[in-house]
């Protein structure tokens, strides 16, 4: 039991650390299962992930084996099972191989994100191609009186503040006398 447990603690620290620096936080495991909980309480998407229910399982259970190891009781205890160290081993294969839980949702995620925006491309493009349609087909009527051009008047708004302006400062240079 002894070897055993040594050997999961490094397999552990090995998967913490590489988490730790992918992650760039000072958490490893304990991270990459708050962002699983993060990504249960956002969306759906990692449903269709088929380890995810089983690496959330195990990943607690590893943490709390390691949090035992470390704090609560003895390196010779038989806490640690074959099983757990296996299961260890193959994560970590897969968490450097890209293929553990969260990159797999990482991708799925882009995919969807990738999916919506074309979507929504496909969809801006379709309602421009009808708003072209109705401008190419629209011809000039000669007998339909065109609209008067509403900015021609604007000019005087504008005079008039400057009148106003220009009045006053003659004034007070005493240049005018009304």
């Amino acid at each position: 039991m002894r070897e055993l447990n040594i050997n999961f603690q490094e397999k552990y620290k090995s998967v913490d650390s590489f988490i730790k620096g992918a992650f760039g936080t000072s958490e490893g495991v304990s991270e990459y299962i708050r962002e699983m909980e993060f990504a249960e309480s956002e969306n759906r998407l990692y449903q269709g992930i088929s380890t995810w229910n089983s690496d959330y399982r195990h990943l607690k259970r590893s943490r709390w084996i390691r949090n035992q190891l470390a704090h609560e009781v003895s390196i010779d205890s038989d806490i640690c099972l074959e099983e757990d160290y296996d299961w260890l081993c193959d994560f970590r294969v897969r968490l450097y191989d890209g293929d553990d839980s969260l990159a797999c949702y990482t991708r799925e995620t882009e995919r969807y994100l990738k999916k919506l925006y074309a979507d929504s491309r496909r969809r801006d493009s379709d309602s421009n191609d009808s708003e072209k349609d109705y401008h190419i087909s629209f011809q000039y009527d000669p007998d339909i009186p065109e609209e008067p051009d509403r900015n021609n008047g604007a000019w005087v708004f504008l005079l008039i503040p400057i009148l106003i302006v220009v009045y006053f400062v003659l004034k007070m240079l005493r240049l005018i006398s009304f």
